[in-house]
């Protein structure tokens, strides 16, 4: 994350910027050639900043731009989710694996190999679409255990990122139509 001085709304003077305070950099989008950006404050207010190119500052509207948490997850994709709820999932299972005992982590190489590659699948630049992103997510919690225990009971492959992406594909395909019949 971008950390850079800023104006802050809020702490103007007789309507005149003082003091430029560091923020950091959330995120950006630019729409039209016009690029806004998500900022978080020292103290903690996430706001919208524009960045004013004549006087190469950052303004940031901690009054009236001010994002909420509820319009933060909004704005968040679900390939954004994924990927940080894999990261969690993958710290927690590195973290046990690491109480192991050596015997214990050689015993199941299979499958630290195979959360590996999934995180690094989930977590990757591979090109997966929201509404694969949002069924893999399901409710959110441990995706790298559900798609491992997943992939095994079916007895699938996970020799590449292909094969990963066709079990998934595979899998969704069938939930969207058994849930057509349900209707």
């Amino acid at each position: 994350m971008q950390k850079v001085l800023a104006y802050r709304h809020s702490q103007r003077v007789n309507g005149e910027n003082v003091t430029k305070e560091e923020v950091e950099i959330v995120d950006s989008k630019t729409e039209d050639g016009v690029t806004t950006y998500t900022v978080k404050t020292q103290d903690g207010v996430t706001c919208s900043a524009i960045f004013n190119v004549f006087n190469n500052a950052y303004y940031a509207d901690d009054v009236y731009g001010v994002i909420s948490k509820e319009q933060q997850d909004d704005e968040i994709s679900y390939k954004e989710k994924l990927a940080k709820s894999a990261d969690e999932n993958y710290r927690r299972f590195q973290e046990k694996t690491m109480m192991k005992s050596k015997k214990e982590v050689y015993d199941d190489a299979f499958r630290i190999n195979a959360y590996k590659t999934l995180h690094e699948f989930l977590t990757g630049i591979y090109p997966l679409e929201e509404d694969i992103c949002k069924y893999i997510l399901g409710d959110g919690i441990d995706v790298i255990d559900s798609l491992y225990n997943q992939i095994n009971n079916c007895s699938a492959s996970f020799g590449s990122w292909g094969d990963i992406e066709e079990f998934i594909l595979d899998e969704h395909s069938s939930s969207q139509s058994s849930s057509e019949l349900e209707m």
